[in-house]
């Protein structure tokens, strides 16, 4: 297995190839983490000519001139073998740039990861979610609702007798409103945001490569 430096668009071939490969570890969302001024490396496991894994590392900065390597959703690898030789890549990047820790939100896979893989890893807090739903989307209406908690047909129902409305929007104008109601929430539940600095490059480059909607409820 060999691994060296990999070309951004390689990444996303992968990605696509690799069902559960995470857009965390895109080269949109690398281009988007440079822009807001991190320090992005990325590595890619080969087999010959033939890319079986790649992984994106973000560094963070910290205080005192201290920082860390963070791994989104990463590694992407087709197999658990590439999986746990980009893991040992990963380790040897964070030393050679002298950070304090690497800190892995590990993604769902193809495969079984296997707890050996991960012993030498001690678990942390996570910066994404540590669960997803997944509905459906071949199911009919009727179907879907069946299948959900009667509290959530409630509140769906609810809202449709109340004249919620959906739409699906990338306008400047739309998101400025995002913006708004990202303010208000923080006030009212005491959360520390993301500047609207940050919001504003990832929405504009995810934009760049339509990754990106804002679904809006009216």
């Amino acid at each position: 297995m060999d691994i060296r430096p990999i070309q951004n668009q390689s990444v996303d071939a992968l990605i696509a190839r690799i069902s559960l490969g995470s857009y965390l570890q895109s080269s949109a969302w690398a281009e988007f983490q440079t822009s807001f001024g991190r320090q992005v490396t990325r590595l890619g496991a080969f087999s010959g000519d033939e890319l079986r894994g790649a992984v994106t590392m973000i560094r963070h900065d910290l205080v005192m001139d201290r920082s860390y390597l963070y791994v989104p959703h990463g590694p992407v690898a087709a197999d658990v073998e590439t999986f746990a030789a980009l893991l040992t890549a990963v380790l040897a990047e964070g030393k050679k740039q002298g950070v304090m820790f690497v800190k892995i939100d590990v993604p769902m896979t193809p495969f079984d990861i296997p707890a050996t893989t991960l012993a030498d890893w001690t678990d942390g807090t996570a910066l994404q979610p540590r669960h997803t739903q997944v509905l459906n989307a071949q199911l009919s209406d009727e179907d879907a609702l069946s299948a959900m908690h009667q509290k959530t047909r409630y509140n769906l129902r609810l809202a449709q007798k109340k004249g919620v409305t959906i739409r699906w929007s990338t306008s400047d104008e739309d998101f400025t409103s995002f913006l708004d109601l990202q303010h208000q929430t923080y006030a009212r539940q005491g959360i520390h945001p993301h500047s609207d600095r940050y919001f504003r490059l990832m929405f504009e480059t995810l934009r760049q490569h339509n990754m990106v909607e804002l679904v809006l409820a009216e």
